[in-house]
């Protein structure tokens, strides 16, 4: 794996023309195996290329992309943006038996989160330790900003093929009912278990 990787905001493409998105392909090899179609991976593909500039320039959502210096390519990339989730009874209890609480506050069940709305490893890196490199710099990430606002939950909108992957750092379903037709699935871990996965 290449340890020349790094972790820089989306709006670096600005400074640097050798860096280009137009490569980047999330779409896997053998998609046949996966239960998302090649739209759904390619609607990741679009937000990379199209939009994700846009919305960080604008501050509406913040890009930042996993770079091989070594390659000049982008390997993968997140975007993150504050939210709030109605947190359902099913989510807290399962949360409970696992020893980590879910706050409320006089009954409010709408909590503050970081959500992470976009992910991708592009397919010439998957399956060989980068998505895990990825996860890591994200969970450093919000660590970091859990440090200095108010916020409950990591929360990630997973699609179908994901979600199992995310199911293993702890990540469970966060409120019943969400889920679109396309199978698309909000889903969270406590900042303290995220505390924990970085120690």
């Amino acid at each position: 794996m290449d340890d020349n990787l790094i972790l820089r905001p989306i709006t670096i493409l600005k400074e640097r023309d050798d860096i280009k998105l137009s490569s980047f392909n999330c779409v896997p090899k053998n998609i046949e195996k996966y239960k998302n179609s090649v739209s759904d991976y390619e609607l990741i593909n679009d937000f990379l290329k199209t939009k994700a500039l846009s919305y960080s320039e604008k501050n509406i959502m913040q890009t930042f992309l996993l770079i091989s210096e070594k390659e000049k390519r982008v390997i993968g990339f997140f975007s993150l943006n504050a939210g709030s989730q109605r947190i359902f009874k099913k989510f807290r209890l399962k949360k409970k038996k696992q020893k980590f609480d879910v706050p409320t506050l006089n009954r409010n069940t709408e909590l503050p989160t970081i959500d992470m709305v976009w992910m991708g490893i592009d397919n010439e890196y998957q399956h060989n330790g980068y998505g895990q490199k990825l996860m890591e710099q994200i969970f450093f990430v919000i660590g970091n900003i859990s440090n200095v606002i108010g916020v409950s939950l990591f929360a990630v909108c997973a699609i179908k093929d994901s979600q199992s992957y995310f199911t293993k750092f702890g990540f469970i379903d966060v409120s019943e009912g969400i889920g679109n037709t396309k199978g698309d699935q909000f889903m969270a871990i406590t900042i303290e278990e995220l505390r924990i996965i970085l120690k």
